[in-house]
């Protein structure tokens, strides 16, 4: 969680940090760079932290993190920069102009957008001003969890969700999004759907992945969870 802004929204993943990611950086041909800037911004992070006890007065705690740059990050390119600390992603040169902090009153022209967020909102616009100005119990706004979808417009043949969940309540509180994005997303999943869970490792395949030994080099299980209290990106604080 070193950053609210190098996020990620790639579809509906969630991880720690935030913005840089989240906004803007997965545009046509933007991907890679979004993956090494992020990398860059985490390591510069995680450096800071390695190096408390040698802290400069640039990187007091009244400063830095979060709302001063560490050195490091200060090499980077601006429109890296602008996406570090607790302030919301704000980058024209990237696309990102869309607040969700400060939600407009007005839904953005979406006739150039291609996600499944901005689908359900073409088809009833009314949804938008029923929730423009709802937020959570914990304050997240329908603005913060549309942000990703609405900078980055996407593409009709890689469609991704454009939105995320900014706390666990948003999938209640914003339902009349969130539902319909899910079942389009997963070809008629309905809001009352059980998903089929096994937990017996019994039941696990013995199949081999690979049994020539050709294709696969590495493969790996992955799992997560999130802890009650704590909002998600795009949205969790320093």
């Amino acid at each position: 969680m070193f950053t609210r802004n190098v996020a990620k929204n790639f579809g509906m993943m969630n991880t720690g940090a935030r913005r840089a990611f989240s906004s803007t950086n997965m545009q046509a041909g933007q991907s890679n760079a979004a993956l090494w800037a992020g990398a860059g911004i985490l390591a510069a992070s995680g450096l800071y932290y390695m190096n408390q006890k040698e802290a400069t007065p640039a990187m007091t705690a009244a400063d830095y993190p979060p709302h001063g740059l560490h050195e490091h990050v200060k090499t980077l390119p601006k429109w890296i920069q602008v996406g570090c600390g607790d302030s919301e992603y704000i980058c024209a040169e990237k696309g990102a102009t869309f607040s969700g902090d400060n939600t407009p009153q007005k839904m953005p022209d979406l006739s150039g957008h291609n996600n499944f967020m901005t689908d359900v909102l073409k088809k009833d616009p009314a949804i938008y001003d029923r929730l423009k100005n709802v937020k959570t119990k914990s304050g997240v706004t329908l603005g913060q969890c549309i942000k990703t979808g609405m900078d980055n417009k996407g593409h009709p043949f890689i469609k991704t969700c454009g939105i995320v969940a900014g706390d666990e309540e948003s999938w209640t509180t914003f339902r009349e999004i969130f539902d319909p994005i899910i079942s389009d997303r997963h070809n008629g999943y309905a809001p009352d759907a059980k998903h089929p869970t096994d937990m017996n490792p019994d039941n696990l395949s013995t199949t081999p992945i690979d049994p020539t030994g050709r294709y696969v080099l590495t493969s790996r299980c992955r799992t997560g969870r999130s802890i009650r209290g704590f909002k998600l990106p795009p949205c969790i604080s320093f």
